[in-house]
């Protein structure tokens, strides 16, 4: 996680991650849930990990 996270801040690349690991999805600071092939819902990560 320390790469992407890296390369995010000082490179401004965009990382996608697509995982069913809860833990996982928090390290990023947006949350897409797919459902039947359309976006349902984004949830936004806050520091600290809380969702919004």
């Amino acid at each position: 996680m320390k790469i992407f996270k890296k390369l995010n801040r000082q490179m401004g690349m965009t990382i996608v991650q697509v995982t069913h690991d809860h833990d996982v999805a928090l390290h990023g600071q947006k949350i897409f849930h797919i459902l039947d092939g359309e976006i349902d819902r984004v949830d936004v990560i806050e520091s600290g990990g809380a969702i919004r």
